[in-house]
């Protein structure tokens, strides 16, 4: 069974390496591993390169820069496998991570797996909540979400049936949290959800960085405007009431804190008193 592993790389020579090898080490062998190189101003175009012409399962995209949601969609274009997998190319996976989501893939569903997150500081465990398996889509969104463990992309894996069918591509028109728009429009089309069995510490590390998209826009006031064109889109990907609830409080959560990342008190004081 072939997995497409799609790889976005925008300035991360120093760490791309660790990502490659950690996917190529991969128990599940039959692998179509897609790097895209997203304009890029360091080395990482000669380290894809360099890979790929060790690897012949990786293939490389060479675009301009357009952000992670556009690197994703190149890569989505050209596609081939059964099912459809990311990794960012400053995170890593353990040797046997898709073999333990590949086990539960289905052509009509979604698979989640649990993931460690590394801050520099601490690794911790992001458990997911206890039996998803048993809910329907929808409920196992509004599980997820309330634990906020649904937008990333990183920690599923995707039929590409499903993709191709429903002709899904990421919103370019979000610098954040365009993953998660994309899950949630996934969703409207799974039948079920599976969670993989990790007993082994299949895991994905999630590596957050000073200087990343998510850690610098988060905390600039452009993102209050984005946040409030995601919550719309969320109402419209996730249509019925409690769902469209929840998006409207993590927009509030999310407003509040990027005022306060942004240290700004007047503007604080009116959005909590207003």
């Amino acid at each position: 069974m072939k997995i497409s592993v799609i790889v976005p790389a925008y300035n991360i020579a120093e760490l791309l390496p660790r990502c490659l090898e950690s996917i190529l080490a991969q128990s599940h062998a039959d692998l179509e591993i897609i790097a895209v190189n997203d304009g890029s101003t360091d080395g990482t175009s000669d380290i894809l390169r360099e890979y790929a012409l060790r690897d012949n399962r990786i293939r490389v995209i060479e675009k301009p820069n357009g952000g992670v949601g556009s690197a994703r969609n190149a890569a989505l274009d050209i596609a081939t496998g059964e099912y459809t997998l990311f990794v960012d190319g400053d995170d890593r996976i353990e040797p046997d991570y898709i073999a333990a989501l590949t086990e539960k893939a289905q052509s009509d569903n979604i698979v989640f797996a649990r993931h460690v997150i590394c801050n520099g500081r601490r690794r911790w465990l992001a458990e997911l909540p206890q039996g998803l398996e048993g809910l329907a889509v929808t409920e196992a969104v509004i599980a997820l979400r309330r634990a906020q463990l649904f937008g990333w992309v990183f920690n599923k894996i995707f039929s590409s049936a499903i993709i191709r069918r429903n002709h899904l591509r990421f919103d370019t028109s979000l610098a954040l949290h365009e993953d998660e728009l994309f899950t949630a429009e996934y969703c409207r089309f799974a039948k079920a959800v599976a969670v993989a069995n990790d007993a082994s510490g299949a895991h994905y590390e999630y590596i957050i960085r000073k200087g990343s998209a998510v850690a610098s826009l988060s905390a600039s006031r452009r993102a209050l405007t984005m946040y409030r064109t995601l919550c719309d889109k969320m109402c419209d990907a996730l249509p019925d009431e409690e769902n469209r609830a929840l998006s409207a409080r993590i927009f509030l959560q999310q407003c509040a804190a990027v005022l306060r990342r942004c240290g700004d008190r007047e503007a604080m004081e009116q959005f909590y008193y207003a």
